[in-house]
């Protein structure tokens, strides 16, 4: 998605998290992912990383994402 379509995405993910849904998302996005409170990192399909994240706020193209 480029940002424009991604950020009210993204947006809405935060929403249904908030209701207490679970969302399973994959990207290759950094600032994507840093917005996530835990990141699974895999490299040739194994599990190399998995972190609880701080979701900080991020600069991506110009726009400032920020979590819910």
């Amino acid at each position: 998605l480029d940002s424009k379509t991604g950020q009210p995405i993204l947006e809405l993910f935060d929403e249904l998290v908030a209701d207490g849904l679970s969302i399973f998302m994959v990207t290759h996005d950094p600032s994507v992912a840093h917005r996530c409170p835990r990141v699974i990192s895999l490299h040739d399909g194994e599990v190399v990383k998995d972190e609880n994240n701080a979701r900080h706020r991020v600069n991506v193209e110009g726009m400032q994402l920020s979590p819910a």
